[in-house]
């Protein structure tokens, strides 16, 4: 179901509603309905009706443009030309002449909607908007979106228009296939063109698994021009210390190059090497490895440090001049390292530390070389990363199908990169290459791929850009959160939709008084509108689907509903099921509530 199919059924969200009042700047349309002595006057602008200080001569029943001014907090309503006339076209060519703005067909149409919908917008905003409404190509869809841009105080710019639209054209799910497709219909791929084919692979079919991840950070790190992971591997003893990155790296490319043309990198076993072996029965011996290393990071981290303050000097020296340590100094490192470190890191590593404890320049070097890394913090959170998508993957294969949906709703968003931007604010960037978002915005940038790639990847971004701009609004204490994920999982074609809506508690929406609103295209029952209403934990949940047998279809799951519910401790009160037209005809398209109370006081001067 499309996002603009989603907006037609549910009012739009108003930032206007926030400020309560006109914003300076604004055109309107208002109504003078009564005259009162001493030039005053009351004017119905959309639903609202307000008193206003007459400072020229207004005629009882005629319609004006107004255009809002703020000074010294009294709102000043400028009147623009003259009153209106009964033919609503006239008047929007007149306002736009008045504007300096064109008066194409296009223009006009889209102004007498506006004034029409009373949606706010001061002579700026309106001429951007017609600006971004010229280029495009869907005149229709772009008013329709340009309203809702309005309506919510966006910034009206073409990449905005783009990403809005783009939620109704290209549906996320579909996009990823034909990306993933084009990916794989290539002859050879970059390694990071690879990585990104595996993490589309992850976000809409099933999570990987552990050799897979495995194979995902090793790409991530050719393809980043990283060596975190490679480096976390060698504090777990899997690599040796003297080992070379690029030897490493060159390896693993050769066999990216052979298992991609063979389009099975990501499903075979990886070839062994002298060094590290990357199959079933090792990658286990990895894990355990960095489940050791995770559990005492902090203490090895403090190790480092003293181990710098107390030995790196003097070791360095003795490298330099190709001496040993004095008895006393070799016995105290030795002490250090084998009652202090060595308990604290894989056995693995442990093997590899124990060679290196001997009195000689030679073996000081591999050893300065591991314990540098226990002073790497991005490495310990590289192995936090990889701990956890090797959870993901092991949970989702002993899940029920109810607990694999719900862990990807909870996912989705961070894979997506739905808070790329806050992150990058907050300076997260280690976070970054790991959401869809980021690795596509390094693949455009790139500008190395073939052009249908490139071509879905903008399509993507479009979309998730979309999906931002509507994720979550504050209004009034109340949130409103939207959120969109593949169907896959549900075995859909289709995208699932979900609209929030609730009081705000300690930064979230009160599970106690909420409203969620579940958008569905369902196989064999098609349409359906899920509106569960959440009352001081009491539940209403109404069913609109245009099937005249679900209600006798749905009876038998009812209890369970009950019963499921009680175990949250909810009340399930009433199971109510309608026709989709009836949800239709509830819909309240863009009028605008921000004019709904009645207004007295001298605060209004036209």
């Amino acid at each position: 179901m499309s996002i603009e199919h989603i907006n037609q059924r549910l009012p739009i969200i108003r930032s206007s509603d926030s400020t309560g009042g006109l914003r300076d700047g604004q055109i309107i349309r208002g109504q003078i309905l009564k005259l009162y002595p001493n030039h005053k006057a009351m004017i119905q602008i959309g639903l609202k009706k307000l008193v206003a200080q007459l400072e020229t001569p207004l005629t009882l029943g005629d319609k004006y443009h107004f255009q809002v001014n703020v000074a010294n907090d009294i709102i000043y309503l400028r009147m623009l030309g003259e009153k209106l006339t009964e033919q609503s076209a006239k008047n929007s060519s007149t306002l736009l002449k008045q504007l300096n703005l064109k008066t194409t067909k296009d223009n006009v149409t889209f102004i007498q909607s506006l004034l029409s919908d009373n949606i706010p917008f001061n002579g700026e905003q309106l001429k951007k908007a017609l600006t971004v409404l010229d280029q495009s190509h869907d005149k229709e869809h772009a008013q329709q979106t340009l309203k809702r841009m309005l309506v919510a105080n966006l910034p009206i710019t073409k990449s905005v228009l783009d990403a809005l639209m783009s939620q109704g054209k290209n549906q996320l799910a579909n996009q990823l296939q034909q990306l993933q497709q084009n990916l794989t219909q290539q002859v050879s791929l970059s390694p990071f063109e690879q990585y990104v084919s595996n993490y589309i692979k992850q976000l809409i079919g099933l999570p990987s698994n552990t050799t897979q991840v495995v194979e995902n950070e090793v790409l991530f790190d050719m393809t980043t021009n990283k060596t975190t992971f490679f480096n976390a591997l060698k504090l777990s003893g899997m690599i040796e210390p003297e080992v070379n990155y690029g030897e490493w790296g060159t390896n693993w490319k050769s066999n990216l190059s052979q298992s991609s043309a063979s389009s099975s990198f990501t499903t075979g076993i990886i070839e062994k090497h002298d060094y590290f072996l990357f199959n079933n029965k090792n990658i286990q011996d990895v894990i355990s490895a960095f489940t050791q290393i995770k559990k005492n990071q902090e203490s090895l981290f403090d190790l480092g440090n003293q181990w710098e303050h107390l030995f790196t000097s003097r070791i360095a020296q003795s490298v330099q001049s190709q001496s040993p340590l004095s008895t006393s100094e070799y016995q105290q490192m030795k002490r250090f390292i084998s009652h202090e470190v060595l308990p604290l890191l894989p056995e693995s590593q442990q093997e590899q530390l124990a060679k290196s404890l001997k009195n000689e320049p030679q073996s000081f070097v591999k050893l300065m070389k591991i314990m540098e890394l226990l002073q790497d913090n991005q490495i310990y959170r590289r192995i936090s990363h990889f701990l956890a998508q090797i959870g993901l993957s092991n949970d989702y294969n002993n899940q029920s199908e109810e607990q694999r949906v719900y862990q990807y709703m909870r996912n989705f968003a961070n894979m997506v990169g739905l808070s790329y931007e806050n992150q990058v604010a907050e300076n997260m960037n280690s976070q970054l290459d790991h959401t869809l978002k980021g690795l596509l915005l390094q693949l455009t940038h790139q500008n190395q791929s073939e052009a249908p790639i490139l071509e879905h990847s903008t399509k993507i971004l479009n979309i998730i850009n979309g999906l931002q701009l509507q994720s979550v609004n504050e209004i009034n204490n109340i949130i409103y959160a939207y959120l969109q994920f593949p169907g896959d999982k549900l075995g859909l074609a289709n995208e699932v939709n979900l609209k929030f809506e609730g009081k705000k508690k300690n930064g979230h929406i009160d599970s106690d008084y909420c409203r969620i609103h579940f958008f569905l295209d369902l196989n064999h029952l098609k349409e359906t509108i899920i509106d569960m209403n959440v009352q001081n934990r009491s539940v209403t949940v109404t069913v609109y689907n245009d099937l005249k047998e679900l209600k006798s279809m749905s009876t038998p799951f009812i209890g369970l509903l009950k019963e499921s519910l009680e175990s949250l401790k909810y009340r399930l009160s009433t199971v109510l099921f309608k026709p989709l037209s009836a949800k239709t005809d509830q819909k309240n398209t863009l009028k605008n509530s921000t004019y709904e109370t009645y207004t007295q006081g001298m605060d209004y001067r036209i």
